[in-house]
């Protein structure tokens, strides 16, 4: 029985599809394993989203390589699917598959072992259907619900190599939902590459996340990342409505300054996004509000920075996710004139990551002395599991994995609350 060893960079849409693969390859008797070893075969599902994206993948090919020089390499995903030649003509890797055709990985990973083989085709304009039947022994699971992207941001490459928008199967995710609750599931993660757009025949992400909440043992559901668009009024009232709605939204800021907003090419005005924030707030009490900022974007002027920052900082912010521009080749961003220099762009990010620390911080000592519903998911040590709120707080506590039960918090250390 030859051992398969999954490797995932990248997004929680990556981390799906590589449990997807997984399920295959152990129907066709691989043993699989998802840490670093010596192994048979080594699976990289990589991701592009920057140039050090493919950095690190290259670099955690070359990895697999020195554990076991004769391993068998296959490299899938968004980095494949963007350039699937250069990736075959890195030294070690057998086989590459993009982001399409994933059902096809047993007979790709079989026909390597005559030859290279290129798995890479066209993306395809229909959502591939790779259910996902179990999550190990985890508490919570990701639900892939849409694939593909045409929101076209200057500084992303993702709509090219992930496709136009299609959603999945209303009840093809509900019986997969059904599947996983089954087996000790409590808490499932609606993902995709692009969330908001979710939709089929008629019904919305608003419909599907109250068709969700009626599926028993299902104790929460949270949503991935969100387009600030999506939290109208009608949204908003329909969803507040779902108990088991995890009162955690993920909205990507980007830039708090309308001029690098438009160069970015995001469809929202600072305004509109403090708008959304401000219906969010009205429906649920102390919701946590994560993001995530590029800073050093092409032309951004110390007054341009200084207009985010502030917008940030009145924001307020549960936590943040900062990262300096980088360039990524074959965007519009590119292109574009007025590079703003890399010591610069760092200097901002740490600017802001140290106001997200600081933010981060206020929102969570906001929680101390408070009960709060834990759902514990990994042993430490000692009798003490970890966990999470419904609102992302990490909790530490005497508890056992996959227990869901009210503790007092009491102490924060960093990013993480004693109980």
């Amino acid at each position: 029985m030859k051992s398969v060893v999954m490797i995932t960079l990248g997004c929680k849409v990556n981390q799906y599809d590589t449990h997807a693969m997984s399920d295959l390859l152990k129907r066709a008797g691989y043993r699989v394993f998802f840490e670093l070893r010596p192994a048979d075969i080594y699976i990289i599902n990589t991701c592009t989203v920057t140039n050090m994206a493919d950095k690190k993948s290259r670099q955690m090919i070359e990895r697999a390589k020195r554990l076991n020089p004769d391993a068998l390499v296959c490299v899938c995903g968004c980095m494949a699917q963007k350039d699937a030649q250069a990736v075959l003509s890195i030294p070690g890797v057998s086989c590459v598959l993009g982001t399409g055709d994933r059902e096809n990985i047993v007979r790709i990973l079989d026909d390597a072992q005559n030859g290279r083989v290129n798995g890479v085709g066209e993306v395809s304009s229909e959502f591939e259907e790779l259910p996902v039947l179990s999550h190990g022994e985890n508490t919570r699971g990701y639900l892939k619900i849409q694939e593909g992207c045409e929101n076209f941001c200057s500084y992303c490459i993702i709509p090219y190599v992930r496709g136009k928008e299609r959603s999945r199967s209303f009840e093809n995710i509900l019986a997969e939902a059904k599947t996983l609750t089954q087996t000790g599931i409590r808490e499932l993660v609606l993902t995709g590459i692009h969330v908001s757009s979710y939709q089929d025949s008629g019904r919305d992400l608003a419909d599907l996340i109250c068709a969700l909440s009626g599926i028993p043992g299902l104790a929460r559901i949270r949503l991935g990342s969100l387009e600030q668009s999506i939290m109208t009024e009608h949204f908003l009232r329909r969803v507040s409505k779902v108990s088991q709605l995890c009162p955690h939204f993920h909205l990507s800021l980007q830039s708090g300054c309308d001029a690098v907003l438009k160069r970015m090419n995001r469809k929202y005005t600072a305004d509109e996004y403090a708008h959304s924030i401000a219906l969010i707030r009205r429906y649920y009490a102390a919701p946590a509000i994560t993001t995530d900022v590029i800073t050093g974007f092409p032309g951004e002027t110390e007054e341009e920075f200084v207009q985010t920052e502030a917008f940030v900082r009145e924001t307020g912010f549960a936590k943040l996710h900062v990262f300096p521009y980088s360039e990524r080749e074959g965007t519009v961003a590119a292109k574009m004139p007025h590079s703003v220099p890399m010591n610069l762009r760092r200097e901002r990010a740490n600017r802001l990551i140290s106001l997200g620390k600081e933010l981060e911080a206020q929102y969570l000592d906001s929680f101390l002395d408070t009960k709060q519903e834990v759902l514990f998911e990994q042993e430490t040590g000692q009798g003490l599991c970890v966990g999470h709120t419904e609102r992302y707080i990490r909790v530490i506590a005497h508890a056992k994995p996959n227990e869901m039960k009210k503790v007092l918090l009491k102490e924060r250390k960093d990013d993480m609350i004693f109980a």
